[in-house]
């Protein structure tokens, strides 16, 4: 009896430190994947099996293009699409690009929807651009590549410049070769020019 009594108080003694440990683990888990701040965009996939549901909040993904510029895109919520496989869906989405030789490009929107089989994102709604260089660019649609600096818009454009103020029925971003970014204007450009000083 009493070797059973000293086997149960042992068995006790651990079961009360092992037993707080999992739960710790456990919500430890459950925290982390819901509010990492390097989410990665493949757990929002439907049908991984990841568990985590529907959505993260607040997630913050960073990472860098084939090209050499650091991109990253932080939302108020992402979540996959219901009707669209490979697609996830976000509110409030902030990117940034930097490239290589210092330049940086700031882009935010209303909503977004990022195709993970082609590897882009196209931001929608109230869609601003702003650069280190002092270009403002404001348009109602742009789609970006996640894996090259490259982007474009083929709805209506209006920017503000140091020359001055510009419209235009489309523009795309690309990245040269020697390392600096170009933003190219198209169809029906009209340039009122004021440069500023």
């Amino acid at each position: 009896m009493a070797l059973f009594d000293n086997f149960y108080s042992r068995w006790i003694a651990s079961v009360k430190i092992v037993l707080p440990l999992v739960a710790l683990g456990i919500l430890s888990t459950m925290f982390f994947l819901s509010r990492s701040p390097d989410a990665d965009l493949t757990l929002l996939q439907p049908g991984t099996g990841t568990g985590l549901g529907e959505s993260l909040t607040k997630p913050n993904y960073v990472g860098t293009t084939d090209d050499g510029s650091a991109i990253t895109i932080e939302a108020e919520m992402l979540e996959p699409s219901t009707s669209r496989p490979n697609f996830i869906e976000g509110e409030k989405v902030a990117t940034r690009i930097e490239t290589e030789r210092g330049g940086i490009i700031d882009v935010s929107a209303i909503s977004s929807e990022i195709d993970l089989a082609r590897n882009n994102m196209t931001l929608i709604g109230d869609v601003t651009i702003v650069t280190s260089s002092g270009i403002f660019v404001e348009t109602e649609k742009l789609m970006a590549k996640l894996d090259v600096t490259y982007a474009e818009a083929t709805s209506q454009i209006d920017a503000q410049s140091p020359i001055g103020s510009l419209t235009a029925g489309s523009m795309t971003l690309k990245l040269k070769p020697d390392g600096t970014y170009v933003l190219d204007f198209k169809n029906g450009v009209n340039l009122l020019y004021e440069p500023k000083g």
